[in-house]
């Protein structure tokens, strides 16, 4: 099971925050303690708010302006994939069940899959909008396992966030704490995972 933020595609908030403060009275750091944490953005990785609630309520907790660009844009446009780490997870993927299991929302999900259609071809995506849960929780790890019809300890779990390691490995999941592409494929060497 593959975190997606971190570890398959690089995220920066920053270059967006900088556009959105020129066309808002926040600054860019303000922007970011408005929106990241919030619970309307919570509840958007939850599915508890549709992506319409969410942008008119993020353009409206901004202030920004009529010549603002798209939000929607902006939001999406924080990703880059790590190569690297999409190779493993495609070669992976030939030998092995992987599944995503990402705290997410509708609009990055669609985002994601459509830069990178390798992700479709996953045999399972639990996405925290989809299925109501989000990670630290274990329960998102247990839904995932039973899903797949997996045991925990015959499953393996990467992601960047050492508490969502920590909650994986609590119900008996392989981990890797993600730090680097070359730890990475050391690691799914070391597992006989890459052929």
């Amino acid at each position: 099971m593959f975190d997606l933020g971190q570890v398959l595609f690089l995220f920066d908030w920053q270059p967006a925050l900088e556009i959105v403060s020129r066309h808002s009275p926040l600054d860019a750091d303000t922007i970011r303690k408005v929106v990241v944490g919030h619970e309307k953005h919570r509840g958007f990785e939850l599915g508890l708010t549709t992506e319409a609630e969410f942008f008119a309520w993020l353009r409206t907790e901004l202030r920004v302006d009529a010549q603002a660009p798209s939000l929607e844009h902006l939001w999406n446009g924080i990703f880059q994939p790590q190569k690297e780490n999409l190779e493993i997870f495609e070669r992976v993927r030939r030998t092995h069940r992987v599944a995503i299991v990402s705290n997410t929302n509708p609009a990055h999900a669609r985002h994601l899959e459509t830069i990178c259609p390798a992700l479709l071809k996953c045999d399972r995506r639990f996405y925290s909008f989809e299925v109501g849960l989000r990670k630290p929780d274990p329960a998102i790890f247990r839904m995932a396992l039973e899903a797949m019809g997996a045991r925990p300890g015959h499953t393996l779990f990467v992601d960047d966030l050492e508490e969502n390691v920590r909650a994986a490995d609590a119900i008996g999941i392989q981990t890797i704490h993600f730090t680097g592409h070359r730890s990475l494929l050391e690691d799914f060497r070391k597992r006989g995972l890459l052929e």
